[in-house]
Order: C-alpha cells, then sequence, then structure tokens
C-alpha cells in the first residue's frame, strides 16, 4: 500500500516493500536493523535483516545490500549472526585489515597500525614507522633513533652511526670522530 492505494509493485522513488503491522509499505530507505535488496528476476525490492542470505554484503551508509565494500571500508562478520556488514572504522577492538579488506584482531606481520585504528603497508609520509611497536607515530620514542627520516628505530643498522644528540642515523660520524 503506498498513499493509501493497493500496489503491485514499489514505484521507484519509494522502491523498498516492507511488511508491517497494518499490511505491506513502500520505503525509499529501509529501516534500521535492515538492508534494501533489488531482485532482478522478480523485477522487486523488499528489505531484509541480513544480505548474506542473497549472497551481498550489507552497506550501512546507504542501507543497501551491495556486492563488495568501497576501498575504504572493511567487511565485518558479526560473531552473533554472521551478517556481513561494511564499515568504517571497524568496531573496537578490531582493526581495519588494508590487506584483506577486513576487520581483523591484529595487523599482518609487515604493516602498522596507525593512529585511526586501520592497518597499513607504509605510514603516512607525515608519519613515522615505529619497528618494534608496528605503529605510525607522528615523533619517534626518545630512547630511538630516526633512519631514513622515516623510521623509528631501536639502534642504527649496520654501517650507520647514531647521533645521541639528535637521535639520528647517520652514515658516518659528523666531525670525524
Amino acid at each position: 500500500m503506498s498513499n493509501n492505494e493497493c500496489l503491485e509493485s514499489c514505484p521507484n522513488e519509494k522502491p523498498y516493500l516492507v511488511d508491517e503491522n497494518e499490511g505491506k509499505a513502500c520505503l525509499s530507505i529501509c529501516p534500521d536493523g535492515k538492508f534494501g535488496i533489488s531482485v532482478k528476476e522478480t523485477n522487486s525490492s523488499f528489505c531484509v535483516p541480513n544480505c548474506s542470505l542473497y549472497g551481498k554484503i550489507g552497506n550501512k551508509e546507504g542501507k543497501v545490500c551491495i556486492d563488495s565494500c568501497k576501498s575504504e571500508e572493511y567487511l565485518y562478520i558479526s560473531p552473533l549472526n554472521y551478517t556481513q556488514v561494511c564499515m568504517t572504522p571497524c568496531p573496537t577492538p578490531l582493526l581495519g585489515n588494508s590487506k584483506t579488506g577486513k576487520c581483523a584482531d591484529s595487523c599482518p606481520e609487515d604493516f602498522f597500525l596507525n593512529e585511526e585504528k586501520f592497518c597499513m603497508e607504509n605510514c603516512p609520509t607525515d608519519k613515522f614507522s615505529d619497528n618494534s611497536s608496528k605503529t605510525c607515530q607522528s615523533v619517534c620514542d626518545s630512547s630511538k633513533f630516526i633512519q631514513n627520516g622515516k623510521f623509528c628505530v631501536n639502534s642504527c643498522p649496520s654501517g650507520t652511526f647514531g647521533n645521541i644528540s639528535n637521535r639520528v642515523c647517520l652514515p658516518k660520524c659528523e666531525n670525524n670522530t
């Protein structure tokens, strides 16, 4: 029913058919906890609680079922009902894993965790990569050295020397000392 009229299908401006207490209704967006899905075979659209039942993923932003998450989103699989939803950020304590595109317990071995709780292969250019904590840092800890202008290291690698005053790894000691 739309505008108190019986319809065989919903109009384009309100494509989603839902069952309500008084009967069926057409909505422009699905209610909270449901996602809109379109079925080509039956030329119909309706609201469902779990897109996974149709081989799709729920998109919380648009409340629709989609084929895959956007590049800046992460796939979260609910442990309660196995609903698959695209999210940014992932629910705490999970982290966004850019390697897999999923919410995960930890970052892959060669990745760094940024301040927004996303795993990255490389830290942003304005951050330092801390190899021991596997995090992106605004500044290196005062006990560490800066290597190549972008890494926080406990000690300078072989062939370089640590300048104690500015905590930077250098190719040779300054002033030949």
